[in-house]
């Protein structure tokens, strides 16, 4: 079933979702510094920096090895290297098998072994960790996407005559398909990364510091949504809110007692929600 993007007067959908991304931060960091104790406050929103600061880290991570994975295997593929090609569809379908899930648990585990071994000990590799394993899980997605474009440029007589032409195949392929016709393509593809990545890093951060990570915890590793999602504080207070259900009157005080598992819940939420609607109003409004 189609969906319909939320308009605003003068502004694009997309943009109109971001806008309200921002928006919800803002007002909720508010909300947060008036009612949350100061420790509290700063694990909610150093947790949630580090988070998006992993979410580039990785979207970056998957660009450059999508980037790097899919032009070796077009231009061998263009040139007559079929061993070459053969060799990163291998491993494109190999990526493609192993689920995601299987995928971040190895790299988180390598991560905890790095972390007890003190290869990594500071808070900004820890990080750049987090965003490079879940990077090279979400490559292959970019890495599908290039190659789907530059298939469908083969289908015509665009790179037969621009290669008989003289184009170089560097300059033909990133330059004239990537760059200039696959552009708003690439920029749909990071707009919906962005909740991916935050998806995908909660999910195994919650995991991990539920129990499955026993040499490593939320000492060791910096805060992230995820992990504050599953901290006994949080807990509490997201179970807290069924008490309105027997107990209507305690909404009053609901979003005053429990601020920072709530808080955390609803930045998860809100942020997947908003950047999956700006993807689906880019795509829409640039008839991707």
């Amino acid at each position: 079933m189609k969906t319909r993007s939320v308009r605003f007067p003068g502004l694009p959908g997309d943009l109109f979702w971001l806008a309200i991304w921002l928006l919800g931060c803002l007002l909720v960091l508010l909300w947060d510094a008036v009612f949350l104790n100061k420790p509290a406050l700063i694990r909610v929103w150093t947790g949630f920096g580090n988070t998006l600061s992993v979410a580039g880290i990785s979207l970056v991570t998957a660009l450059v090895f999508s980037f790097f994975l899919s032009s070796g295997f077009i231009l061998a593929r263009w040139n007559g290297f079929g061993k070459l090609a053969a060799a990163a569809e291998l491993l494109l379908s190999v990526s493609r098998s192993v689920p995601q899930i299987i995928g971040l648990l190895t790299g988180f585990l390598i991560l905890t072994v790095l972390v007890t071994q003190e290869v990594l000990t500071g808070k900004a590799g820890i990080l750049t960790g987090f965003g490079v394993t879940v990077g090279l899980v979400l490559y292959y997605e970019f890495s599908d996407m290039l190659i789907e474009r530059a298939r469908w440029f083969e289908q015509t007589d665009f790179i037969a005559a621009s290669r008989t032409a003289g184009i170089p195949d560097f300059h033909l392929l990133f330059i004239e398909i990537w760059w200039r016709n696959s552009r708003l393509h690439l920029i749909n593809k990071l707009i919906s990364g962005v909740g991916s990545t935050v998806f995908l890093l909660c999910s195994i951060d919650f995991i991990l510091s539920v129990g499955l990570s026993h040499s490593v915890n939320a000492v060791n590793f910096p805060p992230t949504l995820g992990s504050l999602l599953a901290h006994i504080d949080s807990k509490q207070d997201i179970l807290a809110a069924g008490l309105i259900f027997s107990d209507p009157s305690y909404l009053a005080v609901l979003f005053t007692r429990h601020l920072q598992g709530l808080s955390v819940a609803f930045l998860i939420v809100f942020t997947l929600a908003c950047w999956f609607k700006a993807g689906i109003s880019f795509a829409e409004r640039n008839r991707l």
